[in-house]
Parts: structure tokens; sequence; C-alpha cells
């Protein structure tokens, strides 16, 4: 709900794609410098607990942030500072969720229990957007990011109820020592840094991009907002349905065949560009959000059974790093990039991207014949 709630509150203030690339940034921006030194605290201390701390860190900015919503003071700069204490739990939490699953289900389990995750996040996809436009329509951005504050509570709370299997007590080192470690597992596999790199690309050139220039195309129509978190719902619509589909897809070559749903997601910014109808869209959207989910599952199940588990989080944490170290710079150049190329134009960019930096890392050898025994 958060990002179409944040869009069309600045929108509703005056604010046009500057002020919501800047907050996106400013949650972005924090996420991205601390997920290294999240993915070790992940590997030197219980997961289970690193997740729990960045969780309340979440509640208590989000409950402050809905709070200045609702009295209708909370200039840019506090709403920016507050998105940026989200950043900071994302990336405590999100290296301790990848390397949690394998404690808590079973090694013949493992791609069925990522399968899972996909779809309750894809469910959360799909119900927010429609949720969060409704909220902004009916009772202002402060009730969409006040929900949003309870969910972590929520999550908090299920994860105390959690008791995942111990792991070997980590041995003492220092947190250069422990980043080289995760450093030279990371860049000693082929396939691993290369799909990174290009997720990195990605994220730079096509997500940030779609996000904020998708958005800017409804910003001032009626209904805008949920015309277009409709579109976002219909794109988690398609990965709960890539999730199911991704219980029963077990690919030989695992690299390559994630990496060959990475070219259906381009039909996601084609869409945008081509201004298709609105149904039209929504199918490219649900097309997309199912490419990206199984993309999504092979990819973390690859991960989690090529990668040592003591290395597990921080590893995850360079993948995570790679992937979304741009993404602050993307939505920074998203409005000069509609500027100089508009709007269509920087999204024809993003869609040719994604297909040629998709074919050109598929013909890597070790891609390739990843799974090969």
């Amino acid at each position: 709900m958060v990002p179409v709630a944040i869009a069309f509150t600045l929108y509703a203030q005056g604010g046009g794609a500057g002020a919501v690339s800047k907050v996106l940034a400013a949650e972005s921006l924090p996420m991205v410098l601390l997920l290294l030194i999240g993915g070790v605290a992940a590997d030197r201390f219980p997961r289970r607990r690193v997740m729990v701390a960045a969780n309340l860190l979440c509640l208590l900015s989000q409950s402050l942030l809905a709070c200045l919503l609702l009295t209708r003071h909370a200039p840019l700069p506090v709403i920016m500072a507050l998105m940026a204490c989200i950043g900071i739990g994302t990336a405590f939490y999100a290296p301790g969720q990848q390397a949690l699953i394998p404690q808590i289900v079973s090694p013949e389990n493992l791609q069925s229990a990522n399968a899972v995750v996909a779809i309750a996040q894809s469910a959360g996809s799909l119900a927010g957007p429609v949720a969060g436009g409704l909220l902004v329509a009916g009772a202002g951005g402060a009730a969409a990011i006040a929900l949003d504050a309870l969910s972590y509570g929520l999550s908090a709370a299920l994860l105390l109820s959690l008791r995942p299997r111990d792991l070997p007590a980590a041995a003492d080192a220092s947190l250069v020592t422990r980043l080289r470690e995760g450093w030279s597992a990371f860049i000693s596999r082929t396939w691993l840094w290369s799909i990174v790199a290009q997720a990195g690309l990605i994220h730079l050139l096509v997500l940030a991009p779609v996000i904020v220039l998708g958005s800017l195309g409804f910003a001032h129509v009626a209904h805008g907002a949920l015309g277009w978190g409709g579109l976002m719902s219909l794109f988690g619509a398609g990965s709960i349905l890539g999730g199911f589909a991704a219980t029963r897809i077990k690919p030989r070559r695992p690299a390559r065949a994630a990496l060959l749903w990475v070219l259906v997601f381009a039909a996601m910014p084609a869409s945008l560009a081509a201004n298709l109808p609105y149904a039209l869209t929504g199918a490219c959207f649900i097309v997309s959000g199912g490419a990206i989910a199984i993309f999504s599952v092979i990819w973390d199940t690859t991960m989690q059974t090529q990668i040592p588990p003591e290395l597990l989080a921080r590893v995850s944490a360079y993948d995570m790093f790679g992937s979304l170290c741009l993404l602050p710079l993307g939505y920074l150049l998203a409005a000069p990039m509609a500027v100089a190329f508009g709007r269509a134009g920087a999204l024809c960019v993003a869609a040719g991207f994604t297909v040629v930096s998709t074919l050109v890392v598929l013909m890597l050898r070790d891609v390739q014949r990843l799974g090969d025994v």
C-alpha cells in the first residue's frame, strides 16, 4: 500500500515526479548502504532476533509517519527521514529472511517453501495497491501508512512464534573478515555475480522508471490512484499464479531457466511505453508478475542449495546489495530520463534493456552449465 499512498499523497500536496523520486530514494539508499552489515549480523547473531528488531524499528517509524500525515504536519524532509528508517529495517531484515528458511524446512521441501513465501508476498502485492488506492481516495494516505505499521508488529509476533534449527556457533572474527569471507564466496561464482550485476542494471534502467513514470501517467486523471493501484495488483495476481507454478518447475539448469523468465518481464515496461488499452496493459502486468515470481523462487532455491549455510546471509546480502545498489540513482534519474526521452521513450529503453541484457548473460558458460553433474 505504501508506494501508492506516498506517491498520491505527495501529488495531492502539489509535488511531482521529483518529490516521489526523492522519497523512494530516501528509503532505498540506507537499505543499500547497510545491507552488507545486515548480512553479517544475520550470520553472527540469531537471525530471528535481528529480524524482530528490524520489524520494531519499522513499526515505530511508520506509526510516527501516520500520525504526522493525519495531522497534516509532514514536510517532505520528515517523510524522507522516516522512510529511510524503513530502508534501515529492510537492510537488517532481508538477509536474515533468505537465510532463515533453510533452518525451518527440510532440504527436499526448500523450493516449495520458497514458493509459499513468494505466494504470500504476491498476495500482499495483489491486495496492497488496491487497498492503498481505496484508502487514499476515502481516508487519505495516513490510513494506509497506519496499517503498514501494524503489519510490522504482526510480523514480529509471528517471528517470535518460530522455532528454527540452531546453527553452529559462529567463530569470533572482525566485521571486515566476515565481509571478506562473504565476498570471496560471492565473487568466486560467475553465475551468481553476473546475474546480480544484470539485476542491478535492471533496477536502475527498468524498475525505477516503471515505478516513477508508471504512476506519473495516472497522476492527473480521474481515479488515477485506483488505476495505477489496479495495475500493480494485477502484477501481484500474476505473481501468485507464478508462485503456484514454481512449485512444479524444477529445472536441471536453474540459472539459465531463471533468466529465460526475465525475458518475459519486458512486457511490463513495453505495455506502458506503447500506451496499450488498460485491459491489455493489465494482462502484461499479470504475465510479468508471474515471470518474476518464478524467477525469484528458482533463484532463491539455487542460492540456498549452492551456498554453505554459515555464509548464506552474507552472500544473500551481497546479492541484494548488487541488485539494489543502483535503485536510488534510478529513482533520481527517472524524471530526467522522461524529460530527455519522453515518458514513452524512457519506458522503451527499459523494455529493450531487459531483453538485451538477459540475452548477454545467457551466453555465459557458467550460467548455461550450472546444475550439470
